[in-house]
């Protein structure tokens, strides 16, 4: 990370634990030598091969008994203490335990390693989950790549709903079902601080939102219009799932990870589009800059289950969800000649929170 050798990460890692399991190897070597923990060289501890023992002091050669410390059993044998060392520096920075021991049995061809290593992956892993996250997930936010933990953090509180987040009013661009190419292109040449809207919620004559068109959809609509020159929005609108205000961020985040939304809109009890949630609004970094500027009403008052907009009615503590939170719409079938009744959630859809 950050090197110009072209070598990936693998290997830096590898040469790096390797270094360090050696050095700490050799340096258990010399405490024992200082201590006296270790037994003296002969022809039937060695390690090395008998071709070789002709040179050692036990054997009448000419190498010093000193010399040849590193060659008795019983000191620990740096090759391994290496092998240790790039297991546990992978482990540790990647949060890798299976792949390691693996990658490390097949190059050696010694399953003798197999505890070693393993011993030493779990616990540089289990060390590295203590203090931070691994090195890949680090690289996540360097890179600034908009990533949602599978769960909702544990440091962040629960009391507050998506109204919120939103204290002032957002600019928000929609399309009407039956627009014209003109419209569209309208539409499509808004921007926002530089930036333009990747995807815009349909609504009817009345307002109601009745789906979501991608932007993408929307230019390839525009660029290939019916033989008439006519465009229609409802064939490239989607129908997802839509929240109001007052529905816990806990459950739009929940909604929004484990339905791989890409955007979710916010209507009001008239079902107009009033705020389009992205992935980067629920951000946890997003969440808690957003919270310190805006805290909720509610949060000083004793005993409060739910931080809420003044004149919203509570919700119990971990009770379920009004399903008049959750909104689906009539879909992209609608035309804007026909009159348009708002549909309320299908069946009994409930959600409970979670502890």
């Amino acid at each position: 990370a950050g090197s110009a050798i072209p070598s990936g990460l693998l290997l830096p890692q590898i040469v790096i634990g390797s270094l360090l399991g050696r050095i700490i190897t050799l340096l258990i070597i010399v405490l024992q030598v200082r201590v006296g923990w270790y037994a003296g060289a002969s022809d039937a501890n060695s390690i090395w091969a008998a071709d070789v023992q002709a040179f050692f002091a036990y054997s009448g050669g000419p190498l010093p008994e000193t010399a040849v410390l590193t060659a008795t059993t019983s000191f620990p044998e740096p090759g391994i203490g290496a092998l240790v060392g790039a297991a546990a520096f992978l482990g540790g920075s990647g949060r890798i335990t299976l792949f390691i021991v693996v990658m490390l049995v097949e190059i050696t061809g010694d399953p003798a390693i197999i505890l070693p290593v393993g011993v030493a992956t779990m616990v540089a892993v289990l060390t590295g989950n203590i203090f931070n996250h691994g090195l890949y997930h680090s690289l996540i936010d360097v890179q600034s790549f908009p990533f949602l933990p599978d769960n909702w953090p544990k440091r962040m509180r629960t009391n507050f709903r998506i109204a919120d987040l939103f204290r002032e009013e957002l600019p928000i661009v929609t399309v009407g079902l039956g627009a014209s190419k003109t419209q569209i292109e309208e539409a499509l040449a808004v921007e926002v601080n530089g930036h333009k809207f990747k995807s815009f919620p349909v609504v009817n004559m009345k307002g109601a939102a009745v789906g979501v068109a991608q932007r993408a959809q929307l230019e390839e609509l525009i660029n290939h219009p019916d033989d008439d020159g006519n465009v229609d929005v409802g064939s490239v609108t989607d129908c997802p799932l839509m929240v109001r205000k007052h529905l816990p961020v806990r459950a739009a985040y929940e909604i929004f990870k484990h339905m791989e939304m890409r955007q979710l809109v916010v209507v009001d009890h008239a079902h107009v589009p009033k705020a389009v949630i992205t992935r980067k609004t629920l951000l946890p970094c997003e969440l808690e800059s957003q919270l310190d500027r805006c805290p909720s009403p509610l949060d000083s008052l004793p005993g409060s289950p739910v931080a809420s907009p003044p004149g919203s009615p509570q919700l119990p503590r971990l009770g379920l969800i009004r399903p008049a939170d959750l909104y689906v719409p009539p879909g992209p079938a609608m035309r804007p000649d026909v009159p348009s009744t708002p549909v309320s959630p299908v069946g009994s859809f409930y959600l409970r929170q979670t502890s």
